[in-house]
């Protein structure tokens, strides 16, 4: 399981795709990965990022091959509901998961053996928590219910939140008239999320090195899921 809040434009969803694309090579020929985002047309975007990435090393006349093997293995859902006799992805991507709705992100409670389990455990709010997946997202502007969902257990549970700011002082103040704009609604919407949920967060830094106010460690940079 990997959880990533970070502020806009700082590679989220390359760092997703590249976790994909390592995710589909490193496993079975007959594993699958299953992406949710805010909306269809922007997962499907995902989906043809991975693809490109899976060909990206090869010669150019077998990239269509290489797509329509892997194309099959890349679903693009709109939720986390699985039906009853159905196989559940292997690995769940979720993009952006804070813009996507309660409903959609956390599936409810299989006691009606209409959905397949999976590896889901109970988030303490009367949903179910996706455990084999990869979560990034920015804070939402206004509603960050699932956001908030998605913390707490984290905090309650020891499990890691990851973060990455390339939002230096220098590179801000290479945007040429768009300092501002970066720093009140890129840096700052995100600062202000992380320090009012307990995070350490007092200058701008190329790498963020953090400790939760509480008993829970949270270091950003970490690999794998």
């Amino acid at each position: 399981m990997y959880i990533e809040i970070s502020p806009r434009q700082s590679g989220k969803t390359t760092r997703l795709i590249d976790a994909a694309e390592n995710f589909i090579l490193n496993n079975g020929n007959n594993t699958k990965i299953a992406i949710v985002s805010y909306n269809l047309s922007n997962s499907n975007l995902i989906r043809e990022k991975i693809l490109n990435k899976l060909c990206s090393t090869i010669p150019i006349d077998e990239c269509e091959r290489i797509k329509e093997r892997y194309s099959s293995r890349i679903k693009v859902l709109s939720n986390t509901c699985v039906s009853r006799g159905e196989h559940p992805p292997d690995y769940w991507f979720f993009d952006e998961f804070a813009y996507i709705s309660r409903s959609n992100l956390f599936p409810g409670p299989a006691v009606h053996n209409d959905y397949t389990p999976g590896n889901r455990i109970p988030s303490g709010v009367g949903n179910m928590i996706i455990t084999n997946a990869y979560y990034s997202t920015t804070p939402a502007e206004g509603n960050n219910e699932v956001l908030d969902i998605l913390v707490n257990w984290c905090q309650e549970n020891q499990q890691e939140i990851v973060f990455n700011n390339p939002w230096t002082e220098q590179r801000i103040a290479e945007q040429y008239g768009f300092d501002t704009y970066i720093r009140e609604h890129v840096v700052n919407s995100w600062t202000n999320y992380m320090i009012e949920h307990g995070f350490m967060v007092t200058d701008l830094k190329e790498n963020w090195l953090t400790k939760h106010i509480k008993k829970h460690n949270f270091i950003s940079g970490s690999k794998g899921f």
